[in-house]
């Protein structure tokens, strides 16, 4: 299928499935494709679903037009990556709860197994092989609209990839219950994962404030959005591989930050500020729009989005305190194995480390550089 023909699917089936939200921030250019290994998850979710129960009534005749009707296997990627858009975009609200992603997640693995069973010859492979197989394949069409499509190919590509990458997110969180037999250890997982789902949403909303103050108008704010969201999303993935190791005393050389939790959690409440402030300019913003009409509609969405952005920073800090507090009650946990305490509260002084850099890395715009 001819590069043009294979991008008007997409908006046809963006259009059709009603994807109106676009998610925001990354950072790798490459096709981030997911590892070919096996994610035991068979003792932690039970599918009864079938698999159109992921879609909503009024689009599976459409789904399956698209699926069924067409022998070109690049179509049926694109159906399938849309309906895992639809899926989790469809409340946001419900989606920032851990139960609703994990349903979500469980509901997808019907579909990405019976799309691989329907188009592949070797059925002998686990489940959880077939799914990061198709995973692959849908990243890699993705990656290539990226490449070929311009800036909408660019985030349609990256909408696709931050929910391929949201899904392996949850794999890892059921691996990483499954590492373990302490039943406390597991709740605490629970509750630090949610942390985490709740924190690191009003986190990008923030950088959402500060690449918009940044960028302000420019049309490089959609693709450096999600750009970040994809970076934060891989950090986390990376850190979730750690504790896995963890949780089965097989640690692996790490990075390490020769400093304190309470030293990187200070330096990243300290960049918060730092980034807000040094890229507020409004005098920037009254010269850029002093000949348009719209100059004072435009200052005063500039200045509405510096307020939420203060008000995004506040509840930033709480929320990585709580987050933080949850690491800790797990580290507390593993007291008994010093090794593995200490490497858990290491994995947290990098994973800190990390988070202090998307906000660190958004310099501020001068007038000669726009």
């Amino acid at each position: 299928m001819k590069t043009m023909d294979r991008l008007v699917y997409i908006l046809m089936s963006l259009f059709i499935l009603s994807i109106g939200s676009c998610i925001n921030k990354n950072k790798h250019k490459q096709p981030d494709m997911l590892e070919d290994e096996t994610v035991d998850t068979s003792t932690i979710h039970n599918n009864t679903k079938s698999p159109d129960s992921i879609m909503l009534d009024s689009n599976r005749s459409e789904f399956k037009r698209i699926g069924v009707a067409s022998q070109n296997s690049e179509l049926v990627d694109i159906a399938i990556a849309c309906n895992l858009l639809q899926f989790g975009d469809k409340d946001e609200e419900l989606f920032q709860n851990l139960s609703h992603q994990i349903n979500w997640h469980n509901q997808c693995i019907p579909i990405f197994i019976q799309y691989f069973d329907s188009h592949h010859s070797d059925k002998s492979i686990s489940d959880e092989r077939k799914v990061t197989k198709v995973l692959n394949e849908i990243v890699k069409l993705y990656h290539k609209e990226e490449e070929e499509g311009g800036t909408a190919g660019e985030i349609t590509s990256y909408n696709i990839k931050i929910h391929v990458l949201r899904y392996e997110i949850i794999s890892l969180y059921k691996e990483c219950i499954s590492s373990t037999k302490d039943k406390k250890v597991q709740n605490l997982l629970k509750d630090e994962m949610q942390c985490w789902i709740t924190f690191i949403e009003t986190y990008t909303d923030y950088l959402d404030n500060i690449i918009c103050i940044t960028h302000f108008g420019g049309s490089i704010c959609t693709p450096y959005l999600l750009s970040m969201k994809h970076s934060l999303f891989i950090d986390r993935i990376d850190d979730q591989k750690l504790v896995i190791n963890i949780l089965r005393n097989n640690h692996q050389p790490c990075k390490t930050v020769t400093t304190s939790i309470s030293k990187e959690l200070e330096a990243f409440n300290n960049e918060l500020k730092k980034a807000r402030d040094r890229n507020y300019d409004p005098d920037f913003i009254a010269d850029a729009f002093q000949h348009s009409k719209d100059c004072s509609y435009m200052m005063s969405l500039y200045d509405s989005t510096y307020i939420e952005a203060k008000q995004n920073s506040k509840v930033v800090k709480r929320q990585i305190s709580k987050w933080y507090a949850a690491r800790q009650d797990i580290k507390t946990t593993l007291k008994n194995d010093s090794i593995q305490a200490n490497a858990y509260e290491n994995a947290t002084i990098n994973y800190i480390h990390e988070l202090t850099q998307h906000v660190k890395s958004i310099a501020p715009v001068s007038a000669d550089t726009e």
